[in-house]
């Protein structure tokens, strides 16, 4: 099962697409390689899992032999490769890194050396101002390495986990078993099910939809991938804005979407297939050779169909994508005339409807004949129950918190961007946002798709910003502002009740943290104002200070003292590792009697209370 579950997610995720872009000649760099595969494997499966599900032949021993296939087509496709001894694969890698080191030893010195005779330039101030960005970028970089590392960890945490929301369990997973029994998922409720289809995939392969590893295993990769799109355009353009934007994506996803990271939900994975759409163009809008442009637009529409077949929400990117296309890339080609570029963009997406409609069709089709029901009229008013549009939009606006910051930082960011990322800026992170806001906005998962963008934007914004500044001739003293700003931010997001809260949380771990938890749980449960006999050092505890009797139970005389001499302490908790042999006897003994009850044993304590104190004199 092991072994099929990972050709499933190689299935899932990569073989297909990498083949497709083989066939394509896309001979990319391999970050784009990966995420082109990944995008464009999971359009294929849909496709292939539809077709053989209407055809009653998605089965197991079918999808293995087109596996098979896939594979064999893979070494057919490499065969050159595969050819290669390992002495001229080590010849080879050691020519990578040694070309990686030089470039990394050159750009250290085009760096410093400047500066080392700055005396002797004409332009000074140009110099330090790029030698500036330059180290903003290098720790914009930092930041961003920082993110991807926190993904991976992510990413490697999700395996070997199950399905544990609710959409997951009652919707998403069941629908992937219909799939996987080869008929067309059931009460559906007009979603898209590309994600539903790939999940199938694995519990075909591994002939089991009651072992769910695999397929949850690829959930975190959408985030990845996101960020991989974004290092590959800060690498290109040496970007301090797309680096801050990776950073800056980490931060807004676990504001916003911590819990659907890696769990099974469809919104990451349609806001990856969004912007890699938009990606694929901005890749394009500064090439010359027009067939790498027609390639990458080809690329573009494919994905931006495919994410309308991801959720209902992917069909904003679907249907701005011709506009898009044209805006941002081809409006520029002087060599094409004007209908020739609409041609180009618009009859790719009319072709594709033949991808995106059917499903679509299908689902209006089922419920026009009572066979399922439509939730649109539900998650666009009813869920609001009575609220304004412009309640909800207020609703909305207070849920962001401090990110509603983010956009009055963009509102100015916005008059320094080009008209490229103005366009994107008004479509995805102002346009959505606001549909989001009165539509959609009972839960912040449904706002995924402008995030990458409000991440990228945040950070070409700044980069914008500092494009117009001449650092060079700025005061040093304004070296003092980013530390004051970021203490005042500290001071903002550390408040009293944060450090305090801080402060509780971590002093309640001390010394014994189970055992101390067992204490609160108790006490949580029942408000009895007694106090605790213990060598256990409890009156250190948040809150305990004042149920704290210090007995060692080292000795029995002494322990019979502080008995007689603390009536009010009703409690004991007696270690059984270090405490006297006859106190211990005593306590069980009236356990056994019914003097004292045992509430728990934890960290080899024994926690008891005293019914019936036979050491104290009886009342009158």
């Amino acid at each position: 099962m092991f072994i099929f579950g990972i050709l499933a997610i190689i299935q899932m995720t990569f073989l297909p697409g990498f083949l497709l872009l083989r066939l394509f000649r896309f001979n990319k760099n391999l970050l784009q390689i990966l995420v082109f595969s990944l995008a464009l494997s999971m359009a294929a499966n849909y496709a292939g899992v539809g077709l053989l599900v209407i055809t009653d032949l998605y089965i197991r021993p079918i999808l293995l032999t087109i596996f098979a296939l896939e594979v064999g087509l893979l070494i057919w496709l490499y065969r050159s490769a595969f050819s290669l001894s390992i002495s001229d694969l080590s010849v080879q890698a050691v020519k990578i890194l040694d070309n990686w080191l030089a470039q990394l030893r050159q750009a250290w010195h085009n760096f410093i050396d400047p500066l080392r005779h700055l005396d002797e330039q004409e332009n000074k101030e140009a110099i330090v101002s790029e030698r500036i960005k330059t180290l903003l970028t290098v720790v914009a970089g930092l930041l961003a390495l920082s993110s991807l590392w926190w993904i991976l960890n992510f990413l490697g945490s999700n395996v070997g986990t199950v399905w544990n929301t609710w959409d997951a369990l009652s919707s998403w997973h069941p629908w992937a078993v219909d799939w996987a029994t080869n008929k067309p998922a059931t009460s559906t409720w007009e979603y898209p099910q590309l994600i539903p289809i790939l999940w199938s995939i694995s519990y075909v392969f591994i002939d089991s939809y009651e072992v769910v590893f695999f397929a949850k295993a690829i959930m975190p990769i959408f985030t990845l991938a996101i960020m991989l799109l974004f290092l590959d355009l800060a690498i290109e353009h040496r970007s301090l804005g797309y680096f801050f934007g990776i950073f800056m994506l980490q931060q807004i996803f676990q504001r916003f979407l911590p819990e659907y990271i890696g769990a099974g939900y469809v919104d990451i994975p349609v806001a990856f297939m969004s912007f890699l759409a938009v990606y694929a163009l901005l890749k394009a809008r500064n090439l010359e050779n027009l067939d790498t442009i027609k390639q990458y637009l080809l690329f573009g529409a494919i994905i931006s169909a495919a994410a309308a077949i991801t959720k209902q929400t992917g069909l904003y990117i679907y249907f701005f994508y011709p506009f898009l296309g044209y805006l941002l890339v081809l409006h520029h080609v002087k060599e094409i005339r004007f209908w020739e570029k609409v041609r180009i963009l618009v009859i790719p997406s009319l072709v594709l409807l033949i991808y995106v409609a059917p499903w679509y069709i299908f689902t209006q089709w089922r419920i026009m004949t009572g066979r399922d029901e439509s939730v649109f009229a539900y998650v666009t008013n009813d869920i609001y129950a009575g609220l304004s549009y412009f309640d909800r939009f207020l609703v909305a606006i207070d849920g962001l918190g401090r990110y509603v910051l983010v956009f009055g930082f963009l509102v100015i960011a916005f008059f320094f961007m080009d008209s490229g990322y103005r366009w994107l800026a008004l479509l995805f992170v102002f346009g959505y946002s606001f549909l989001w806001s009165i539509f959609l906005s009972y839960e912040f998962r449904n706002w995924a798709i402008p995030m990458p963008f409000i991440a990228v934007a945040t950070g070409i914004g700044l980069e914008a910003i500092f494009n117009r500044l001449n650092l060079a001739r700025l005061r040093s003293y304004v070296i003092a502002v980013p530390l004051i700003l970021l203490v005042l931010a500290s001071a903002w997001k550390f408040n009293d009740n944060v450090l305090y809260e801080r402060q509780d949380t971590l002093a309640r771990q001390v010394y014994l943290q189970d055992l101390n938890d067992a204490l609160y749980d108790y006490y949580d449960r029942n408000e009895e104002p007694g106090r605790i006999l213990s060598s256990y050092p409890i009156g250190f505890l948040p809150d305990m200070d004042g149920r704290w009797v210090h007995e060692r139970f080292e000795d029995y005389e002494v322990y019979l003292d502080s008995r007689k001499d603390n009536p009010e302490a009703d409690h004991m908790l007696f270690p059984t590792h270090t405490g006297n042999a006859r106190i211990y006897d005593e306590i069980n003994e009236g356990i056994s009697a019914g003097n004292y009850e045992l509430i728990f044993r934890q960290d080899s304590f024994l926690f008891i209370r005293i019914i019936q104190d036979p050491f104290q004199e009886p009342e009158g």
